[in-house]
Formats: structure tokens, sequence, C-alpha cells
């Protein structure tokens, strides 16, 4: 019931001007709607409707309120004392009524609507990444019902695992010779190549190649032999049992297996076997490579997806920081709000000195101390941020000083100096700082941000 109430605008602005009119009529027996009171309790009323629900309710409590308040004063004034009611010391409540619940509304409605695009930014992030889980989450699937079908004995699972594990990269080539290694030990053969096909068809390039053996850079589709085009053109995989070749055709390297890579239906790469055992030489070995192939195409697509999300990604996990690419992006925004409404900003920058020596994990550690100082110190409407170097921080103080800056910086100085780091010869770690703060003489945010860009 609470809640309804809650949310019914105009009942609590009724309810609120009709309690002021029956206070002012019954308790305070005309007050002159409370002349005597500074500041005016009409004048609160609109004010707090109007920071609470915007604009909209500004420009209604200001018209109801000044009503309540002309219609109890011209009720209760005596007009053979006075001129007129249109005098500045009646009207200046109402005029400064109007005037703070306007401006109130309006800084509120501003931030209901950069709430809601948030809201909105949030919520389409949260599906991308949903989508992302549900692909990782049958990919998966995919692997389990593979294990259950080949898993019979302690060396094969052994085999299987590693094979899984290869196909787990995200890296495109790392897949690619992962892919011709699970092959190499599946068939008991070392003369595998992948070439990559070209967008018009007309030829293909050697992307990746078993060890020991040199394969031709570039083949022109006319100049393939007949199990490779058989493959290309019927987009599956092919063996020399269902391809007739002319006992006459002069061929120094037979291609034994054919299998055409597709990557979201479209032909990608084509992967020729030369040499095979004839003991391997079986149709249950013919649907395992075509199994990897159709594993490996999937593995690629989820590579694809991975740095796609990488790319558009803005937070670092490990650090628990936005990366310089949202810094980048983002100081646009702050700017733009500082110079519009002049309000101060101040962009502070901290660098580490004396970890050349130091080992990448040492210095990992302490990145990660340094961004829990900072983490700890800032307001929560600040942003930290990775650096335009490997061992900046950047933080954004929207509507903040220089000086308030300053102080939050010597509190992290001080106590990551209590820390006692040791670095290059043995010297304690530093930290090194300097910082920006806008004025209204810098125009762009190259003036005010440039360095850090």
């Amino acid at each position: 019931m609470n809640k309804k109430l809650f949310k019914n605008r105009n009942a609590i602005l009724e309810f609120g001007v009709a309690a002021l009119v029956l206070i002012d009529v019954y308790l305070l027996k005309g007050s002159f709607a409370y002349q005597d009171l500074n500041p005016n309790p009409y004048l609160i009323l609109s004010v707090i409707l109007s920071s609470i629900y915007g604009l909209r309710m500004a420009f209604m409590s200001v018209a109801v309120c000044s009503a309540a308040y002309l219609i109890t004063l011209h009720l209760n004034l005596n007009y053979q004392e006075i001129e007129t009611l249109f005098d500045f010391t009646y009207l200046s409540t109402p005029i400064f009524m109007g005037i703070s619940s306007v401006i109130i509304g309006e800084l509120r409605q501003r931030s209901l609507s950069r709430i809601m695009i948030l809201d909105q930014e949030i919520n389409m992030k949260t599906k991308n990444q949903d989508f992302l889980i549900q692909k990782d989450s049958l990919h998966e699937k995919e692997i389990s019902e593979l294990k259950k079908r080949l898993v019979s004995k302690l060396d094969t699972v052994r085999s299987f695992y590693d094979i899984a594990t290869s196909f787990h990269s995200v890296e495109e080539d790392v897949l690619l010779k992962n892919f011709i290694s699970a092959l190499v030990r599946s068939l008991k053969t070392d003369k595998i190549v992948i070439y990559k096909v070209h967008e018009t068809g007309q030829h293909i390039r050697l992307a990746a190649q078993s060890e020991g053996y040199t394969f031709p850079l570039e083949i022109l589709y006319s100049e393939l032999d007949p199990l490779s085009r058989a493959a290309l053109t019927q987009k599956k995989i092919s063996t020399i049992q269902d391809v007739f070749l002319d006992k006459n055709l002069a061929v120094k390297e037979t291609v034994l297996i054919s299998v055409p890579l597709l990557i979201e239906g479209n032909l990608e790469y084509l992967v020729s076997i030369y040499e095979v055992p004839f003991l391997e030489y079986i149709p249950s070995n013919f649907k395992m490579v075509d199994l990897y192939g159709k594993w490996l195409s999937s593995s690629l697509v989820y590579g694809r997806l991975y740095h796609h999300s990488m790319s558009n990604n803005v937070w670092n996990e490990q650090l628990q920081i936005y990366h310089y690419k949202f810094f980048k992006d983002h100081i646009d925004d702050e700017f733009m709000r500082a110079k519009t409404f002049q309000l101060p900003l101040t962009v502070l920058r901290v660098g580490l000195k004396n970890t050349g020596a130091m080992s990448e994990s040492k210095v990992f550690h302490i990145k990660k101390i340094v961004c829990g100082l900072l983490a700890q110190s800032v307001r929560s409407l600040d942003y930290i941020c990775e650096g335009k170097d490997d061992e900046d921080f950047y933080v954004i103080f929207p509507v903040f000083d220089s000086v308030g800056v300053k102080n939050i910086l010597s509190k992290v100085q001080n106590e990551f100096k209590l820390l006692g780091l040791k670095g290059d010869h043995d010297q304690q770690v530093g930290l090194e700082s300097n910082l920006v703060e806008w004025n209204s003489n810098m125009q762009s945010v190259q003036e005010f941000a440039g360095d850090f860009l």
C-alpha cells in the first residue's frame, strides 16, 4: 500500500498541499501562508517533490503550491491595511519556489535519463555475455560427448585429453599447428599441409605444414589435384577411393585424404594428407579426420568470438581496473561535462619506478598492490584505468579539484612506502606521478590531457 502511494505522484502532492493548508487554517489560525517561517513549507514541499520525480513534477508542484500559497494568503490578508497582494514581500516565495524547483527538477531529470541509458548498456552487455557463455557451454557439451564415444582404454583417454587441450587455444595459428599434431599422432603420418582458400577461390595459400617438408607457398585452383578439387567443390572430406585418377596422370605427390574446413558455412581452409600407413587407411580413420576437422572449425569460430569480445571489453579482470581504451573513450565525455557545466575535473598519472630488472610476475604483483591502494582511496565515481605505458595508471576524478587529488595521492604514496618493496639494485620501488586539472582556457581534450592520450 505504501509503495503504491509513493508511486502516485499526484496523490502525494495533493496530500502535502492539503495538509499544509489545514495546518495553516486550523492549527496556526491563519499564519498568512507561513509568512513567518523561513524557508516556507510550500517551498520545501515543492523542492522535495522536484528532486524526487523530476522536471514534470517541478512544474506541477510549483503551480499547485503557489496557488495554495496565494489563496491562503488572500484569505488572511486585510486589504484595508495593505495596498495590493502583488508586492515582492508576498511574491518572493512563489518566485523563488519556481526557480529553485525547476532547476532541481531539471538536474534530477538529467540524472534519470543518464541512469536509463546506463541500464540499457548494461543489459546489452549482459545479453552478449550470456550469449558467449551459452556458446562456450555448447562447446563443452560437444567435447564431453566425443569423450564418451572414444574413451575405451587409458592410452586413448590420454591421447584424447591432449587433443582436447590443444583445441582449447584461441589463437588461429596455434590451432592449425595443434590440428596437424593431432593428425600425426592419430594416423601415424607426418606429411600434412593446410592451405588457406582465397576468397575468390582462384588459388590457395600455405597456412601451416608438418615439419621436415617443403610445400608450395601458393597453388592455383587449376593446378590442384583431382582429390583436392573434389573436396573444395563438394565441401566434404574426400579420399582417393572417391576420385578416379587417370593412370597416365603424372603426379609426383599424390594426396590420399583431403579435408575442407568450413567456418560458419564458409570454405576457408583445405587440409591435404599425403602419406598414410596401409593399416591406418580405413573408413573409421576417415571419419575421425572429418571429426577433427569439424572440431577445429568450431575452435576457430570460438577463438574469433573470443578475440571480438576482448576487443570490445573495457574491464581488466586481473587488476580490477578499466583498460586504456576505456580511458581514451571516456575522457572525452568527462571533458565535455566539465566544459559545459564549468565543473572541476582532474586526471592523475601514477607510475612505478625502479622495476627494470624485476620479473613480470613480481611487477604484476606490485601493480595489483597499487591498484588496491588506489581503489581504497578514490571515490566510487572515480575511474582507475590502465595507462598508456605498461607500468602507468590513470585516474579520472570528475567534479574534484587538484587539492583533493593531491591529498589522495599523498595517502597512497605513504601507504605504498610502508610496504618497503625492493627493486633495481636493492633500491626501494617507488611511485612517480603527475596530474592535470581542467580550466576554462582549455578548449579541447588534447589541450587538457594530450600527454595521456
